[in-house]
């Protein structure tokens, strides 16, 4: 394996993210700590290792270093989504406290030391997080939310990753951030399975973040306001892998409830070679599926 520096890595996360390391800062003994870990791991494992998903958000910019154009426009992507939510924010100091503490977060957690394989990229946690409040509510239902913020506390005691307000009735809409990874499609046997077990993991989310909660009928009350609560499901997958099981997400469409808006990343090859990422609801990339079939 090439050897990498800390100050490779720095360079390279200066490079790839210029508007996030503005924004955050870090050139810190926390950063270099981090790199130091991943420059560890990353050369102890064999040169022809396949890396099948990242374990932080080094890999991303380590592989973009290296020449990968995927990666390289997947940070473009991510730092510019970063860079907007960050800047709409301008007249709001607080609020960009915390977009800048959870951009922090994306960089340094780092915890999991299975580069080849990791369990738990958890650092995708904090990058749905941010696409979420930058791009799908606003975008995906018709521009009809405001975004207020980020780590809310319940009257239950329990945080939510995100807070939004429908524009029509005022009415607050809590969310919370599913990251699904590696779902092995191979282990699924038909649409229903890939359905039920889903729908388990939002179920399993949604009773832990709403145990304590005063019911209002199909609402709840929270800090003073009658709110909903919904799970935010992001799939980490390659979503061509889910096409054979695609009528799950068909029926999880049928029920219009906001924690069955699965999103997914959705890259796009262009003809010169480089990629046009966006992160969009599984309704519209199976309409792009159907394209393709027929096209």
């Amino acid at each position: 394996m090439t050897q990498i520096s800390i100050q490779d890595l720095h360079n390279a996360m200066y490079a790839h993210l210029p508007n996030i390391m503005r924004i955050v800062g870090v050139r810190d003994a926390a950063l270099d700590a981090k790199i130091q870990e991943y420059i560890i791991d990353i050369t102890s494992v064999s040169p022809d290792t396949e890396l099948t998903r990242p374990n932080s958000i080094f890999t991303f910019v380590n592989e973009a270093g290296k020449g990968s154009v995927y990666y390289r426009d997947f940070l473009a992507y991510f730092d510019s989504q970063a860079k907007l939510l960050y800047d709409s924010f301008s007249a709001n100091v607080n609020w960009q406290r915390k977009i800048r503490n959870k951009l922090k977060q994306s960089i340094l957690d780092y915890s999991d030391h299975n580069v080849a394989n990791p369990s738990n990229p958890a650092f995708l946690n904090f990058v749905a997080e941010i696409l979420y409040a930058n791009t799908i509510i606003p975008n995906a239902l018709n521009g009809g939310y405001e975004f207020i913020g980020f780590d809310e506390i319940m009257d239950n005691g329990k945080d939510t990753d995100l807070l939004f307000r429908r524009q029509d009735d005022g009415k607050f809409i809590y969310l919370d951030n599913l990251s699904i990874h590696g779902v092995d499609i191979n282990q699924v046997d038909c649409a229903q399975d890939l359905y039920d077990y889903l729908e388990h993991r939002i179920q399993i989310k949604f009773d832990s973040k709403t145990d304590g909660l005063t019911r209002q009928g199909n609402d709840f009350v929270i800090n003073g306001n009658i709110a909903e609560f919904h799970v935010a499901p992001v799939l980490w997958n390659e979503t061509c892998d889910m096409l054979p099981h695609k009528d799950a997400f068909q029926q999880f469409m049928a029920g219009d409830v906001l924690s069955h808006l699965f999103v997914a990343l959705m890259p796009q090859k262009l003809p010169n070679g480089h990629y046009c990422f966006s992160i969009a609801p599984i309704r519209d990339i199976l309409s792009r599926w159907e394209e393709q079939k027929t096209n």
